[in-house]
């Protein structure tokens, strides 16, 4: 059977860096291989620095209009971050050369490379001043407004997964950062028994503490980890499929 399928994550839904030297590339990433099933019809609006704000946003926008039969939603990493920098700064700066720059720009643009920085952050997350991207109450609230907005349009299948501890190194630089994320996690576990049409999808529990599904950052997933995650998202179509059909 062939479903309309939506996909809406951050960057760890589709990277891999550095760049992966598997002998067919195009398979590493578990967006990639979705998008190549023949019995899914995919639309992916997937975007770096997605967070639960961008996601509800999305869903208005562009994922109600199209009725889609399944949705499928990671994020939740860029929310919890412990950050010393505001989310506008990043996005405004992030990556940005201080070429043609306004005066004051370019004094932003030094400010958030400082505060961006490694031991920056590392000295701020240690005495406390660091914190996340979006309040958990925030989150909560982005979360089931998505969940709802969808609910009332059709019966689809919603799947979440949950955000997955980071690697030792980038507990080291944001230092409480896994101990955030199990809070963001105890409000998506929820969701799996309040809702019918919510499936999540426990990412802590699927890699099992395997320090092989990241990269040496810490953060993307390794081609071992993508594997991992697409197996689990068609068990569970598999399973709905055969519950509704």
């Amino acid at each position: 059977m062939s479903y309309y399928f939506s996909l809406c994550g951050d960057s760890t839904s589709f990277w891999i860096r550095p760049v992966c030297r598997c002998v067919n590339k195009k398979h590493c990433c578990y967006t990639r291989r979705l998008l190549e099933k023949d019995n899914y019809r995919i639309e992916n609006f997937s975007r770096p620095g997605l967070t639960s704000f961008d996601a509800l946003e999305m869903t208005w926008n562009k994922i109600v209009p199209k009725n889609f039969d399944i949705n499928f939603y990671s994020f939740g990493i860029n929310d919890a971050s412990l950050r010393s920098y505001p989310n506008w700064m990043a996005r405004k700066f992030g990556g940005v050369i201080a070429t043609n720059l306004s005066i004051l720009d370019r004094l932003f643009l030094l400010i958030y490379r400082f505060l961006a920085n490694n031991w920056t952050q590392k000295q701020m997350s240690r005495f406390g001043f660091s914190k996340p991207w979006v309040t958990l109450d925030q989150f909560k609230y982005n979360v089931e407004k998505i969940i709802n907005i969808l609910s009332k349009e059709n019966n689809c299948l919603i799947i979440f997964t949950t955000i997955p501890n980071v690697s030792e190194r980038v507990e080291k630089i944001l230092k409480g950062l896994n101990k955030v994320i199990i809070n963001y996690n105890k409000v998506l576990l929820k969701l799996s028994n309040k809702y019918d049409n919510v499936v999540i999808i426990d990412l802590n529990k699927t890699f099992l503490s395997d320090p092989n599904i990241y990269i040496p950052e810490g953060i993307h997933f390794s081609c071992k980890g993508h594997n991992l995650v697409y197996n689990k998202i068609n068990e569970v179509i598999d399973e709905w499929a055969v519950e509704n059909n």
